[in-house]
């Protein structure tokens, strides 16, 4: 279950540093992942669902802080040009997750349990939530109804925080 973690690891620092490329490039965060970069690096078999949970209430992105956090090109006066789109037979929903294709012993988690505000202009959090073990050691009962559920989060200060241990 620990190595299964590192996928975790590995496609939140992935988003982590396709985040800070654009928000460099642009001056805004998006909630459109799939659009800027970042794609699943673990294959078709993937035991997280990874990605950014809706923008807190009320949030504004773009670089005049008047867009929608799922846009993510803007012309000259600031103004969203381009949204994040829906994939169709896509394992990208709506580009601004990746959906889990394993678990272990429970449920698939999916985007409804990616919780918790998610990104605005200037801050965000990537989560990635995971069915890893079938018989988890000390962990919760349920985590957003995931039995047994791991979940990791990364945001823009590049803080990666294990918040609950499926091992």
């Amino acid at each position: 279950a620990r190595a299964r973690q590192s996928e975790a690891k590995v496609m939140l620092a992935s988003s982590y540093t396709a985040l800070q490329s654009y928000f460099a490039e642009v001056g805004t965060y998006t909630a459109c992942l799939n659009d800027i970069g970042f794609e699943s690096t673990a294959g078709a078999k993937r035991y997280y669902t990874v990605g950014i949970d809706t923008p807190t209430a009320g949030a504004t992105c773009g670089p005049a802080q008047n867009a929608s956090c799922f846009a993510y090109a803007f012309d000259n006066a600031g103004a969203a040009t381009l949204n994040c789109g829906v994939a169709p037979g896509s394992a990208v929903v709506n580009e601004s997750f990746y959906l889990a294709t394993a678990a272990l012993g429970g449920v698939l988690p999916t985007e409804a349990y990616l919780t918790g505000d998610g990104i605005n202009q200037t801050t965000f959090t990537v989560q990635a939530v995971g069915r890893i073990s079938s018989n988890p050691n000390g962990a919760p009962a349920t985590d957003a109804g995931v039995t047994g559920g791991d979940r990791w989060t990364i945001d823009q200060a590049k803080q990666l925080l294990n918040t609950v241990n499926g091992v």
